[in-house]
């Protein structure tokens, strides 16, 4: 119920006994520092309309957020999705529903308190500020609310790594003078196992939760979630081989949820139960643990998914869980390793620009690499693989690279692409004189738009 009480020019919401705490919020965007690299920050963002944004990578990863915190994301095509592949509006609509979640129990003062940061549920009963920042290269977008009655921040922060996949980082801060004990459940949600492309998941929906199976390996703490078998009509049997990987790093957790099911009880004040195995259910990867922090402290965390692994790359990953490896230090590396990457690809394109206008200069990468993304770049500039050249070949001239094959084989590994044309027998060979010409060894080139137009594979 919410009752309204009237004074002069200003109205008082209460929702029971409850005051609702809504502001007037201006965004205002500008470029900001944090940890030594600049994002674009824009401040109360959620007083604007949802927008789409994208994330690029160094590789072949594709993320598209909505700045409601909602999103889809995947490797190479809308058919190796870790989280459902759908138009704009529907990314926009599935908000709370997919990707990240983060729901607090706060205990402070012999008091317990819920909160669920990025979330529209409690609107209004807390004092909150919220920003979305994203870095100025394009591989990193960091949500933030800052709970002002609480005393407490949380960020989430979406990044990439070529050999991890993809990283949801966490991180609380205690902003008040005393301390704190939190109750936390965090992860992700509607993790689609390997398997379901985007035809099947338009046309027959829920059907695909039906042959859903999530595992946990209790040893190294990684779920699986996988088919039971891949959906078909055929009489025939048709197994499903591979599966998507979830695994978290920087926390202890005391339980692990393989499903969003347990979340209502965990609100009501219950305590949440270990799933080692669900069937049927859409899948999501939640930990469980309890962290105290003192004045000013922050604690922080990731939660790591990957999409088509098969048996082989389960086994190394598990080796690698259950071992004594730094995982923070191996995947942060990568994660830079990634930065490091992207910044010399746009480099490459002459993307690199320092003027006395610094969000001129950024708006020239960006304008850079996404020319570059439409229509890729060399690979190794103009020098060429061999063994690229023939497999190209092969599939433009079957002919050709039969007649041609001696010539072929006796290539070095690699060379340029001059002195390929200026060997005799190209230039004798009207057909593969030609080909060699229209022979175009580029790389990072990603030929989707959005999600609210066709995938042009």
């Amino acid at each position: 119920m919410v009752v309204v009480h009237r004074g002069g020019t200003m109205t008082r919401q209460y929702v029971g006994r409850s005051r609702l705490k809504f502001r007037a919020a201006h965004p205002v965007g500008g470029l900001v520092e944090v940890s030594g690299e600049v994002f674009y920050r824009i401040a109360d963002h959620d007083a604007m309309p949802p927008f789409l944004m994208s994330m690029v990578s160094d590789s072949n990863h594709w993320i598209f957020l909505s700045s409601n915190g909602a999103l889809t994301a995947g490797r190479r095509d809308p058919d190796r999705a870790l989280f459902p592949y759908q138009t704009d509006d529907r990314i926009h609509d599935s908000e709370d529903q997919v990707g990240g979640k983060t729901v607090l129990r706060v205990r402070r003062r012999g008091r317990v308190q819920l909160w669920e940061p990025f979330s529209p549920r409690y609107a209004g009963l807390y004092e909150i500020t919220r920003s979305v920042a994203k870095s100025v290269y394009g591989n990193r977008v960091v949500f933030e609310e800052v709970n002002h009655d609480l005393g407490l921040s949380c960020a989430a922060a979406w990044m990439t790594s070529e050999r991890f996949g993809f990283v949801r980082r966490t991180t609380i801060l205690n902003l008040a003078p005393g301390s704190v004990e939190l109750d936390v459940v965090d992860g992700i949600q509607n993790v689609l196992p390997d398997g379901l492309t985007r035809a099947f998941q338009m046309e027959f929906s829920t059907l695909a939760d039906a042959y859903k199976e999530s595992e946990l390996d209790p040893s190294s703490g990684l779920a699986l979630f996988r088919l039971s078998a891949i959906p078909t009509d055929r009489n025939e049997p048709n197994e499903a081989l591979r599966t998507t990987t979830v695994w978290s790093e920087g926390i202890h957790p005391t339980r692990r949820l393989l499903c969003s099911a347990q979340l209502d009880q965990f609100r009501a004040g219950h305590e949440i139960e270990d799933e080692a195995f669900i069937r049927g259910r859409r899948g999501a990867y939640l930990v469980g643990a309890q962290i105290a922090l003192s004045a000013h402290e922050q604690r922080e965390w990731n939660v790591v998914a990957d999409v088509g692994q098969d048996a082989t790359s389960v086994a190394d990953l598990i080796r690698l869980l259950t071992s004594d490896a730094d995982l923070h230090a191996e995947l942060e590396a990568d994660i830079q390793l990634g930065t490091r990457n992207l910044i010399r690809i746009v480099a490459s394109v002459d993307g690199l620009q320092l003027t006395a206008d610094e969000l001129a200069s950024w708006r020239h990468f960006s304008n850079a690499l996404f020319n570059a993304m439409r229509g890729g770049v060399p690979g190794r500039g103009y020098e060429i693989s061999s063994s690229d050249l023939r497999s190209y070949l092969v599939s433009a001239s079957r002919a050709v690279s039969a007649r041609r094959s001696t010539l072929l084989e006796a290539l070095p590994a690699v060379l340029s692409h001059r002195s390929l044309l200026e060997l005799p027998d190209v230039g004798e060979d009207r057909d593969l004189e030609r080909l060699v010409n229209e022979y175009l060894p580029l790389t990072f080139s990603r030929r989707h738009g959005d999600p609210s137009r066709p995938w042009n594979i």
